[in-house]
C-alpha cells in the first residue's frame, strides 16, 4: 500500500519524545507519495522563535506531523537528531 503526500514538522524538546510542551519550529518539508517501503530523505530551513527559553533542547523531526496519512501506529513518527542544542539570550 502506498503513502500520501505528507509534511515533516520539527520541534525543540526537552527530553526525546514528542509531548505537549514541545516547541514548534518554523519551517516544514514536503514529502512526496511514497510506495511500499519508501523512503525519503532532504533538508529543511528551520527557525527557532524570538523568545523561545534559554536551554538545552533535542530537535525532533516528525513525518507526517498533520495526519494526513492514515498509518496503523500514528505513535512512532517522530526522530531526534543525534545531538542536542543550545538555545542563548
Amino acid at each position: 500500500m502506498s503513502a500520501g503526500a505528507s509534511t515533516t514538522r520539527y520541534y525543540l524538546s526537552k527530553d526525546v519524545f514528542r509531548g505537549a510542551g514541545d516547541l514548534l519550529l518554523t519551517g516544514s518539508r514536503a514529502v512526496v507519495a511514497l510506495g511500499p517501503l519508501g523512503s525519503a530523505s532532504g533538508s529543511a530551513t528551520v527557525t527557532v522563535p524570538s523568545g523561545t527559553t534559554p536551554g538545552v533542547y533535542h530537535v525532533l523531526a516528525c513525518a507526517d506531523d498533520l495526519n494526513v496519512v492514515k498509518e496503523l501506529i500514528e505513535q512512532n513518527n517522530c526522530n531526534v537528531a543525534a545531538s542536542t542544542v543550545t538555545v542563548t539570550p
